[in-house]
């Protein structure tokens, strides 16, 4: 009997959920292969920075209006 094999999870499936990880939408388990993907990938570390950096920057262009 072999164990269950675990795929990790990829860039594009990231990318899918950056949104959901950034609100705090994310089950745990979800969450915590997220944070295992960014331990290996420094691409979609990048990646989930430069939409923090613009979720910053849209909040506050909307505050100055």
């Amino acid at each position: 009997m072999t164990a269950p094999v675990s795929e990790e999870m990829t860039g594009q499936e990231f990318v899918e959920l950056v949104t959901d990880l950034i609100e705090g939408q994310l089950v745990a388990s979800v969450r915590l292969e997220a944070e295992a993907h960014l331990d290996e990938c420094d691409g979609c570390t990048a990646y989930l920075e430069q939409m923090r950096q613009t979720i910053a920057g849209l909040r506050a262009l909307v505050a100055s209006e």
